[in-house]
C-alpha cells in the first residue's frame, strides 16, 4: 500500500470514529428517552436491515477524506444527518414505508 493510500484511508477511520462516537454518545441518550416512553413502533428485520443501510452509507459518505473525493461536503453533511435521523429516531423507517405503501411495522396483537 502506498503512502497516500494509507494516509486517506487513515483519515477515512479518523472521521469515521468521529462520526460513530458522536451519534452513538447522542443516540444512547435519545434511546433512553424513547425507551422510557414506549415511543418506538415495532418494526419487522426488513425494517431493520433498511435503518442499518441508510445509517451505514450516511456514515461512511461522510467519513470520505473531503480533498480527494468527487462528493462535495454540503452531500457529505446531508448524508451523515439522514444517518443521525434514522439512528435517532427508529421510527422514520416505518413512516417513510408507510407513505411507500410498504409497511415495516409489526401489526399489534389484540
Amino acid at each position: 500500500m502506498t503512502d497516500k493510500a494509507r494516509a486517506l484511508l487513515d483519515e477515512f477511520w479518523r472521521y469515521a470514529a468521529l462520526w460513530a462516537s458522536c451519534g452513538i454518545s447522542i443516540g444512547f441518550v435519545i434511546w433512553g428517552i424513547r425507551s422510557k416512553f414506549e415511543l418506538d413502533v415495532p418494526m419487522d428485520n426488513r425494517g431493520k436491515r433498511i435503518r442499518a443501510s441508510v445509517v451505514l452509507a450516511g456514515w461512511f459518505l461522510a467519513s470520505l477524506p473531503l480533498p480527494h473525493t468527487a462528493v462535495p461536503g454540503s452531500i457529505r453533511m446531508i448524508a451523515l444527518l439522514v444517518g443521525y435521523a434514522f439512528l435517532w429516531w427508529p421510527n422514520l423507517v416505518v413512516h417513510i414505508t408507510r407513505r411507500l405503501g410498504r409497511s415495516v411495522a409489526v401489526p399489534e396483537a389484540e
